[in-house]
């Protein structure tokens, strides 16, 4: 499983799977510093990780949830933690239906 966990890249990886810290910050193109600054400000709501071992591992479904909010903000869309695309859906219809 440890192998599965280590070698599996986040835009392969299934809904359900993990990825660990160094794969994390590969994926965004930033170091290991800037995930750990993102998990510490509160205002980005960013996943928190499962640690196994003393190495930490996010969800992909988790990460994927936060990527879509992220994008929601920086196109001025408010949405309140946690928001995901079902909700955003369930508002824009009962924004039009009114």
């Amino acid at each position: 499983m440890r192998k599965v966990i280590e070698e599996a890249h986040p835009e392969e990886a299934p809904a359900g799977g993990w990825i660990s810290g160094p794969q994390l910050a590969d994926h965004f193109g930033v170091s290991s510093m800037t995930i750990w600054r993102w998990r510490q400000d509160p205002s980005l709501s960013f996943p928190k990780p499962i640690t196994v071992r003393h190495r930490n591992f996010w969800s992909m479904s988790a990460l994927r949830a936060w990527e879509r909010r992220m994008a929601l903000v920086s196109a001025g869309v408010t949405c309140p933690p946690p928001c995901d695309s079902d909700s955003d859906r369930n508002s824009t219809a009962d924004t039009e239906a009114s």
